[in-house]
């Protein structure tokens, strides 16, 4: 009899749960109804965070792995200045060759070459959480850089039957547009790895869920341009299927900011580009009057909430043109390290920021879904040439990926929060399931300003996009005249 109670009682449960979720989610989107879910994500972010107790001050235990593999490949960092020598690290059971390409929106160009010897002993070597590798166990091969280059580098690096492309970015020391473009390398390093190496969302972890991760790492990652003419040859199958060897139609990384600076330029708009490790060096130079956020720019630092904090305070405008923006924190050490909290929620303290200057912030409703936008009554307001209904996002940019991601509203969608400054208008929401959608957004500072925040990792796909377009123009019109 107890056992049946249980049961029942268990079931009732379950049964309030499901109309609780049909209350609160599957109803029309009034404003206390935001509200309500609003509060509802609100109490599990802050339930996800209990593990680590205060997200700044984490348990890091020091761990060692054994890595044994044909091939072990890195370069010492992923970001170098110009001018500084890049050198990659390799471990391998075979000798093996070096290919460096430049990489941009419109071309992959190979610019030279290089060699490494096998390893005597075998290709193993361990990597401690809090030291890192033992980099006398590699050979250091330094990389010609063209002079002058600036911008990213592709290191293909073969031994036998193994292949390994490594990433790296060369920061340009003269900055001289009015607007910067931003590439999330922090985002960037926590989800690539390479070697069987835990990223991010890999086990084993440290204790509370955090992440320690050494300047010299191994990544993997083929960077191509979606906006290049060799693209449709290099990544499509016999089957003209897309490789997802070489690229997914889910890319939130660097790739998907090639196609996104391939609209800039489009809009002739001339801008530099830096790093996340750029903005938490640097406040942004009072010559900018823009600065631009890629697809996927989730992770960071107290600086960079500073530096931007203070860039749109001075008059500066803001554009985002992805999703999960500012979602998780990272943090530099004096060490070398930088430390990946995997848990929600920033500290109180950036509240503000994510109010004022994002308004909207990702949460669970429509996580990785995909669908078309449809303007919203603040459209008109901000581009005579978009009405409010119109539905756009829908045809992309790579048509191979209509299957797997029909829209621009996905992978990772934003939401206008209810604590958001009452200047923000929508501009259009994503037609997701369950009010998934993204929610674009756009407000005037105090300062003057303007901020747009497409709030979707996926939008890079709507490059081509008449509706998109339109409102670029108006927005880059605002911000730059």
């Amino acid at each position: 009899m107890k056992k049946l109670i249980i049961w029942i009682a268990s079931l009732v449960a379950v049964m309030l749960v499901v109309i609780g979720h049909f209350v609160v989610f599957g109803v029309t989107d009034t404003g206390y109804e935001k509200w309500l879910r609003s509060q509802v994500a609100s109490t599990v972010r802050g339930l996800s965070t209990l593990d680590s107790n205060d997200f700044q001050y984490p348990v890091v235990v020091d761990q060692s792995y054994l890595i044994e593999d044909s091939l072990i490949a890195m370069s010492d960092k992923l970001v170098y200045h110009e001018g500084e020598v890049v050198s990659v690290l390799t471990l391998s059971r075979d000798a093996g060759t070096m290919t460096v390409s430049t990489v941009d929106p419109s071309a992959r160009t190979i610019v030279g070459h290089g060699e490494f010897p096998a390893n005597k002993t075998g290709a193993y070597t361990t990597v401690r959480s809090l030291t890192g590798f033992n980099r006398g166990d590699f050979f250091a091969q330094p990389i010609e850089v063209p002079d002058g280059y600036t911008g990213w580098l592709q290191i293909e690096v073969k031994a036998g039957a193994d292949v390994r492309n490594i990433p790296v970015f060369i920061q340009s020391s003269h900055l001289t547009a009015d607007t910067l473009f931003i590439d999330g390398t922090n985002t960037l390093k926590a989800y690539i790895s390479g070697n069987g190496l835990r990223n991010n969302y890999a086990n084993p972890l440290n204790l509370a869920g955090d992440f320690s991760r050494p300047v010299a790492y191994p990544m993997d990652y083929f960077l191509i341009s979606p906006t290049s003419p060799e693209f449709t040859n290099t990544v499509t199958t016999a089957a003209g299927d897309i490789d997802s060897a070489l690229f997914s139609c889910t890319e939130h990384l660097i790739n998907a900011n090639f196609a996104l600076k391939s609209a800039l330029s489009a809009h002739r708009v001339s801008f530099d580009n830096a790093t996340d490790d750029y903005l938490a060096e640097n406040p942004v130079p009072s010559h900018y009057k823009l600065l631009v956020f890629g697809a996927h720019d989730e992770y960071w630092s107290d600086a960079m909430f500073d530096h931007v904090t203070q860039f749109v305070d001075r008059g500066g405008s803001v554009l985002f043109l992805g999703g999960n923006n500012a979602w998780r924190f990272v943090e530099s050490t004096s060490d070398g390290y930088q430390l990946f909290w995997g848990n929600g929620a920033q500290s109180a303290k950036q509240q503000e920021f994510i109010d004022q200057i994002l308004g909207t912030y990702w949460d669970m409703r429509g996580y990785n879904t995909f669908a078309s936008m449809t303007t919203q009554n603040a459209a008109p307001e901000f581009s005579s040439d978009v009405t409010a209904g119109t539905t756009f996002g829908d045809k992309l940019l790579v048509p191979q990926c209509s299957s797997r991601a029909p829209g621009i509203s996905g992978y990772e969608t934003d939401k206008l929060r209810d604590t958001a400054s009452k200047s923000f208008s929508i501009l259009a929401k994503g037609n997701n399931p369950w009010f998934g959608g993204a929610e674009v957004v756009t407000r005037q500072t105090d300062a003057g300003g303007t901020i747009v925040n497409f709030s979707s990792t996926g939008s890079w796909q709507g490059v081509n996009d008449a509706t998109v377009n339109h409102i670029l123009d108006a927005f880059l019109n605002k911000a730059l005249h």
